[in-house]
């Protein structure tokens, strides 16, 4: 991956996929991936999201064949309104 570019980056160790488009971070934090808008998954005994399931699994793939790290480049938006940070 070619970071040269970006203004702020960092490299970060994942530790949880909650969804597929969210990822909990060794110190803590949770990240929302800008631009990847995927199905939720059920909270709250609710029933997951059709295809929410396929998308966390995709996302655990791709963070495991990169052995959970990954580098973030801070957005033009650093908070989403709900103050869940998103990189």
């Amino acid at each position: 991956m070619i970071v040269s570019h970006l203004k702020k980056t960092e490299k970060v160790e994942v530790v949880t996929v909650h969804d597929g488009d969210t990822l909990r971070l060794r110190d803590g934090r949770d990240i929302r991936l800008i631009g990847i808008d995927t199905p939720e998954m059920g909270r709250n005994g609710q029933p997951d999201k059709a295809g929410a399931l396929d998308a966390k699994l995709s996302l655990q793939r791709l963070i495991r064949q990169r052995e959970g790290v990954v580098y973030l480049h801070l957005g033009s938006q650093p908070r989403e309104a709900l103050n869940e940070s998103i990189d």
